[in-house]
């Protein structure tokens, strides 16, 4: 990967969308489809969290269950 390539994926460019969201999207399609069913199979937080944070991307576990529980800054349908 290209430096300037890294610097995109860790760079979060919040519009109104939580980090959650912002990851989702850079996600590269597999790793999105994954992440989604993991989140829908309820596996925990924190499980979720440390994958994340293992691929590099920042992020604290409350943004996470925000996002999950709707009380985030995302639109209502995400």
């Amino acid at each position: 990967m290209a430096l300037a390539d890294s610097i995109e994926k860790h760079t979060y460019k919040s519009e109104n969308k939580c980090t959650l969201a912002i990851i989702i999207e850079m996600l590269k399609p597999n790793d999105r489809t994954v992440l989604l069913e993991s989140i829908a199979k309820g596996l925990p937080t924190t499980t979720l969290v440390a994958a994340l944070r293992s691929e590099g991307y920042q992020i604290a576990e409350a943004t996470f269950q925000n996002h999950r529980n709707g009380k985030c800054k995302c639109p209502a349908a995400e």
